[in-house]
């Protein structure tokens, strides 16, 4: 009931529920008022509290419910409520992932995949993400970046066949057929992975292929589509070699001037 009036709205109504249950020791309603306490989210939020929050995972967490591990971790790793401390998160993450907690098993996989706290290890990361799965908590563009980094081909392209939405696929296909792995090399169907790639995000590496392949490739050059990327990569500022930001090494070609190109690519301060 608690939960439909929340889902409904009706806020006020779901604090008296969970708050009535919590008292008499349910773990799950500590943890939801925690929810609605520390909810940063809406800026609006009325009940926003978050040493009250705090107090309510806290005592979910005595009680060894794995959630409100899990979210204590993710409140430490980016100081909510807590001074920022990743040893704290990640011990707390460790501690939901021996209760079982999916998200905090994927949380783990995140620390040790990017090094954050711990030394980065893959093969731990992939541990863990696999471990999140099998608690239904999906990791297939985290697993498929950790193979493609193994040089694990075979295994990576079941992930990508995974990608029923081509999310995160599109950039794993045009590097194997752009570098011939697991497929024969073929230029126009990297430059076209590579293109879907940056529809769905903003990618360096696919960037830089991109104006390469369209001012040095015969085959596919292409001034005009090389400006296009070029200012792709300007607006999201890209780190491009420099002998990739002029076509031909003359700007005028382009009818720029001469400081076109190192206005471009002038980073923010």
């Amino acid at each position: 009931m608690a939960l439909d009036c929340w889902r409904q709205g009706d806020v006020e109504t779901a604090i008296r529920y969970f708050t009535f249950s919590a008292d008499q020791g349910n773990e799950s309603s500590m943890h939801e008022l925690g929810n609605i306490y520390t909810d940063t989210d809406n800026e609006d939020n009325p009940f926003l509290d978050l040493d009250k929050g705090i107090q309510y995972y806290e005592q979910a967490a005595q009680k060894d419910y794995a959630a409100a591990w899990n979210t204590i971790g993710y409140l430490f790793q980016y100081g909510i409520g807590y001074k920022k401390d990743l040893k704290k998160s990640f011990d707390a993450y460790m501690k939901g992932a021996e209760l079982g907690n999916g998200y905090a098993l994927s949380n783990l996989g995140y620390f040790y995949s990017s090094g954050t706290y711990v030394e980065e290890d893959l093969e731990k990361a992939l541990t863990y993400y696999q471990k999140a799965e099998l608690k239904l908590v999906e990791n297939n563009r985290n697993i498929a970046s950790i193979y493609y980094s193994l040089e694990d081909y075979d295994r990576l392209l079941v992930y990508l066949k995974r990608d029923k939405e081509n999310s995160y696929s599109n950039i794993y296909y045009g590097l194997l057929y752009d570098q011939g792995l697991k497929f024969k090399k073929d230029s126009k169907k990297a430059i076209d992975y590579f293109e879907r790639a940056n529809d769905y995000g903003v990618y360096e590496s696919a960037t830089a292929r991109l104006l390469d392949y369209y001012k040095n490739d015969p085959t596919v050059r292409n001034q005009e589509k090389f400006v296009h990327w070029l200012a792709f990569a300007k607006i999201n500022e890209l780190d491009i070699e420099p002998d990739l930001l002029q076509w031909d090494n003359q700007s005028e070609d382009l009818g720029a001037s001469p400081s076109f190109f190192s206005k471009l690519f002038k980073k923010k301060k």
